[in-house]
């Protein structure tokens, strides 16, 4: 859970990034010129905006973690279904693995005639 708490630290620094530059915002003397112009929201509202979108992306990456797992029990549960049909071979399955047996010839092992001296 080291890189939960890293990512919300950098949510956090970066909420507080955020709300210190939009309070920042504005006119020399203070008055904002814009009409529609929204009041800050407070810190107590960018912490629970940081929480929900915190649980958003923990829901997400629990989901994702557990459709890998469900996928890699299928393969497992092919693999098995293979091993007892008999079914892996010595390439078990990966790949094209028909070469041809090298069977030894009547020179093999001796340099050819490029290579007497």
């Amino acid at each position: 859970m080291n890189t939960l708490t890293t990512r919300t630290a950098a949510v956090t620094a970066c909420l507080a990034a955020l709300f210190a530059g939009a309070t920042a915002c504005g006119t020399e003397d203070g008055i904002s010129t814009g009409s529609g112009a929204r009041p800050a929201a407070s810190s107590v509202d960018l912490a629970n905006s940081a929480k929900a979108n915190q649980q958003v992306y923990l829901q997400r990456l629990q989901a994702q973690a557990r459709a890998e797992a469900a996928r890699q029990a299928r393969v497992d549960k092919a693999d098995a279904a293979r091993a007892a049909q008999g079914n892996l071979g010595a390439g078990a399955g990966y790949g094209d693995d028909h070469r041809q047996q090298q069977t030894p010839g009547p020179y093999r092992g001796y340099p050819g005639p490029h290579l007497a001296g």
